[in-house]
């Protein structure tokens, strides 16, 4: 409710899990978007909330906001910590991704920009544009993440910011990457679904 009146919201799935939805920001210069879980409902802080990740154990939530800041917080609370955006480099971020154990995010901007934190650190750790800066990233460790190109699926060292793997699969237009970064969904010149020895692709990756 808005004002002692019911508000009509559209519902979305949030990252196609039916435990997660998304509410859309509708609404005036406090517009703000929700996630709805099976505990309760959470309130992104920020007028201008764009990219949100929680992290895996549901206890804070990363965003951005259109300037091409990154903050992060606990739901429904001010940020903890705020990252601007990167000094030359487009501001827009596309993406935000956690590593499991909830120690870096990683944010994928326009431009191939790659930037990453420390939720707890107030400097980001790496940051700058990436020939061929890969999508989708699922983080593996704190180190690495997997996600895809357009010439197949990628390996990212987290602190050097280097491509350190690539399988390549030809012309590749879309792919999603599983838990671990040990399968994926790929639509191109080769299209399907696969595993990935993440080992190879990925030394020194368990």
């Amino acid at each position: 409710q808005r004002g002692g009146e019911g508000v009509s919201m559209k519902l979305e799935k949030w990252a196609g899990q039916d435990f997660y939805w998304m509410i859309g920001k509708k609404w005036g210069s406090e517009r703000r978007p929700i996630a709805v879980d099976v505990s309760g409902m959470w309130a992104v802080p920020g007028q201008d909330d764009d990219v949100v990740a929680i992290s895996p154990d549901r206890s804070m939530v990363a965003w951005s906001d259109w300037l091409g800041a990154v903050h992060v917080g606990e739901p429904g609370k001010p940020p903890m910590n705020s990252w601007p955006a990167a000094p030359g480099g487009a501001s827009r971020i596309l993406e935000l991704a956690w590593s499991p154990d909830g120690d870096r995010i990683v944010a994928l901007g326009a431009g191939q920009a790659l930037q990453v934190f420390d939720p707890q650190r107030p400097n980001r750790l790496s940051g700058g544009a990436v020939m061929g800066a890969p999508k989708g990233l699922v983080v593996i460790d704190n180190l690495r993440a997997v996600g895809w190109n357009s010439l197949g699926i990628t390996c990212l060292n987290l602190y050097t910011l280097d491509i350190i793997g690539t399988w390549n699969l030809g012309v590749v237009r879309m792919a999603e990457i599983g838990p671990g970064g040990a399968s994926a969904a790929i639509s191109g010149q080769v299209s399907g679904v696969a595993r990935i020895d993440v080992g190879a692709l990925c030394p020194g990756a368990e």
